[in-house]
């Protein structure tokens, strides 16, 4: 997965998922998804939170499985 911190710039920094998981456990609170709108830009999305320290998701469920069903592969 690739991230930013920058709200207006391309995700340019590549993790794996276990550094993703890492990161969020190490600074909770700070990492969203984001998605771009062709009328309004960079939008701020959703809080992404750890589960079982295995699986990303950004609802409030505790299902053992990610929901980041969407985010592109590369």
């Amino acid at each position: 997965m690739k991230c930013t911190n920058i709200l207006t710039q391309q995700g340019i920094i590549v993790f794996t998922k276990q550094e993703m998981i890492n990161f969020i456990k190490n600074n909770p609170n700070c990492t969203k998804t984001k998605y771009y709108d062709r009328w309004k830009g960079w939008t701020v999305g959703e809080d992404v939170r750890v589960v079982d320290n295995s699986y990303l998701r950004t609802d409030a469920n505790n299902f053992k499985a990610d929901n980041l069903g969407s985010l592109l592969r590369f």
